[in-house]
């Protein structure tokens, strides 16, 4: 069999799988989603996932991996949404000799899915998603707890708590979502979803040939020597692509090590020349980050921000005091952008672990959460109230918000804490924990993508493939599986690239093979030189880059931004050195 014919293979097998189970993953999502129109898109976005990665899900139950990508993208979308659902009503043209008595069973019918869906709409989207596996699915508490990712007490705690909510029985409920879910509109979704896979991945293929195209012009002889096994022993030279090619366009050199891709960053030196970030206006990047000269910053009364609709997009903390520091707001919308929170004070001390985390501000954009020993500090930035929740543990050093929108996630040394803040109740974790979908860790020398609850509570793990990573930051992570951190690159790297340290990245759908961006060595690079800062678009992960110049004090800050599947670096802003500003900037931000 040709390499068309496996093709061709392959493509009739999805096309078969996914249309066999459309209509039922369709009803799942708007049941999930409360609009047939997100519900229609999201089964698309999932359909084009599952025949991109066709090759490696139809060895691995297909099943679970579909309805697992389904009620993810489903209660992520949910989240978003903020258009009034569209409810769909069956609607029948011909209507010239109707039944009476058919009329008003249908009449009730009607109402009755209205009454369904109204139901639904007070439950948060992952209390949706239980309710609908379980019954709707028919996989029960046990069932669903795997194939949703979360664990089988968080579900029944969830599923005990919906149930009661909308005051329906078990049989209930599954006759009520058989009914507000029947006769959805027709559509076939599996038509082009192959074909748009078979465009990204060739389109992938193409940007990965031309980086390896720059890697062959920049470091031929490298290249070479990855190639030949029949090289001498001995220490390797060092790759040398050109900094101009790899700077010129952003493209990013490329090297194999035993499967890994590891992308080679370009010299600190020319990091300005990079292109600058094509989405960093929309985004609301300014062109320099700060907390802005002191005479130029508002300060937060008691009308908090109200009127700025976008909110808070950056957090910097400044010394106030000898020993006291407290936080600027960066609101772009807001009259004046720099806004300092005195009523927010922190020790000065507490700034060498730094009291912020990619998750410090919640996904409305108004509140942030600082951790310090012993408590958490809760700012709603839209009245400027402020609460402290004490937590019985002195080694707290990180917080932020967990997925689910409403609970604080806290880690100390060797205990994860999971808050409250309208309760104040605090209960501890009895596993790891995160306030991120997922995160990298090192465990007995394997790298490990962990995954989290939308509570921020311990899911599953995966070994990553590949020679071991040591992850050293926090992680970032997106709804679409992606996660990075900054990682030490160990002696089989060391070996390949000549290069000790870097930013990785994966994706934990499936089995998940890491990336690597990998930092130049040098004077001018000190060590943890790559932060990873959060996610943008299409896979593009922001991060800080340190690196020191001779005559300068401190080091000199820039947040870049690499998209991981293009290979490629884009320069988003410089962060103001301390010597540029009015105040002591301490650097401890989240974007």
């Amino acid at each position: 069999m040709n390499g068309a014919d496996r093709v061709s293979e392959a493509g009739a097998e999805f096309v078969a799988f996914a249309q066999s189970r459309q209509p039922d993953l369709l009803r799942a999502a708007y049941l999930v989603c409360g609009d047939v129109g997100i519900a229609q898109e999201v089964l698309r976005h999932v359909f084009v996932t599952l025949a991109r990665q066709w090759g490696r899900v139809e060895e691995e139950r297909p099943d679970a991996v579909v309805r697992h990508l389904l009620h993810r993208d489903a209660v992520a979308s949910c989240r978003r949404r903020e258009a009034p659902s569209q409810r769909y009503v069956p609607v029948d043209d011909d209507d010239s000799d109707r039944d009476t008595d058919w009329d008003m069973d249908e009449d009730a019918d009607q109402r009755r899915r209205a009454e369904v869906m109204a139901a639904l709409d007070l439950l948060p989207p992952a209390q949706r998603s239980v309710v609908v596996a379980c019954h709707l699915e028919d996989h029960g508490e046990d069932g669903a707890a795997p194939m949703l990712g979360r664990p089988l007490r968080v579900v029944r705690r969830e599923h005990e708590s919906a149930l009661a909510l909308l005051g329906w029985t078990p049989d209930d409920a599954g006759a009520n979502l058989e009914l507000a879910s029947e006769d959805l509109p027709e559509t076939d979704l599996v038509g082009d979803a192959w074909a748009q896979a078979g465009r990204q991945r060739r389109a992938m293929v193409r940007r990965t040939v031309l980086g390896a195209g720059v890697a062959l012009v920049g470091g031929a002889v490298a290249a070479v020597a990855l190639r030949e096994p029949e090289a001498p022993p001995g220490p390797r030279p060092a790759p040398t692509p050109s900094p101009s090619a790899a700077v010129a366009d952003g493209r990013l050199p490329l090297l194999t090590v035993q499967g890994v891709r590891v992308y080679l960053a370009p010299d600190p030196r020319s990091e300005a020349n990079l292109p600058e970030y094509p989405l960093r206006e929309e985004l609301a990047f300014p062109q320099v980050l700060g907390a802005g000269p002191v005479g130029e910053r508002a300060v937060l009364g008691e009308q908090g921000l109200t009127g700025v609709s976008t909110g808070v997009r950056g957090v910097f903390m400044v010394a106030t005091s000898e020993d006291r520091s407290s936080p600027v707001l960066y609101a772009p919308n807001a009259p004046t952008p720099y806004v300092l929170v005195p009523s927010v004070r922190m020790p000065l001390a507490s700034l060498r672990s730094g009291p912020l985390g990619p998750r410090s501000i919640d996904d409305d954009r108004h509140r942030v959460v600082f951790h310090r020993p012993a408590a958490v500090v809760i700012l709603d930035a839209r009245d400027g109230s402020v609460i402290e929740v004490p937590v019985p543990d002195p080694t707290i050093a990180a917080a932020g918000w967990a997925r689910d929108g409403r609970t604080v996630v806290a880690r100390g040394r060797d205990t994860g804490w999971l808050i409250d803040p309208e309760s104040y109740g605090v209960r501890r974790a009895e596993n790891a924990v995160s306030p991120d979908w997922s995160d990298l860790v090192d465990s007995g020398g394997a790298t490990v993508l962990r995954t989290f609850s939308g509570e921020g509570e311990l899911t599953g793990t995966k070994d990553l493939r590949g020679p071991p990573i040591v992850p050293h930051s926090t992680s970032v992570s997106t709804t679409e599986g992606w996660v990075s951190t900054g990682a030490w690159l160990p002696e089989t790297y060391q070996r390949e690239v000549q290069r000790s340290q870097g930013l990785m990245a994966a994706q934990g759908d499936l089995p998940p093979i890491p990336r690597v961006l990998a930092a130049t060595e040098g004077p001018l690079v000190p060590a943890q030189c790559y932060r990873a800062l959060g996610w943008g678009p299409s896979a593009v992960v922001f991060l800080e880059a340190r690196s020191q110049r001779p005559g300068f004090q401190g080091a000199v800050r820039r947040v870049l931004a690499w998209d991981v599947t293009r290979a490629r670096l884009w320069r988003v802003a410089d962060i103001a050195p301390a010597s540029l500003m009015d105040g002591d900037f301490t650097g401890f931000f989240a974007i």
